[in-house]
């Protein structure tokens, strides 16, 4: 498989990248299948997964961390 973030080949049954760290997959929080780490959306179920991983609480604006429920 090709890692999306730094595009080298690494193994298909990895769960980061050798090279560059990154997390290759991630739990759907609705149904718990598999999900690429890139993906916005449950490929299984359709739920919102991307809210889920990756955010800098710290850089978003006092409105974002409202959308997301998580307010200072």
């Amino acid at each position: 498989m090709i890692c999306f973030k730094c595009k080298q080949n690494i193994d298909d049954d990895s769960n980061y990248c050798k090279y560059c760290g990154v997390k290759l997959a991630q739990q759907c929080p609705e149904c718990g299948a598999a999900v690429p780490a890139d993906a916005r959306f449950c490929p299984q179920c359709d739920a919102l997964v991307q809210a889920q991983v990756g955010i800098d609480w710290d850089a978003l604006t006092a409105e974002a961390k409202t959308a997301f429920g998580k307010e200072d």
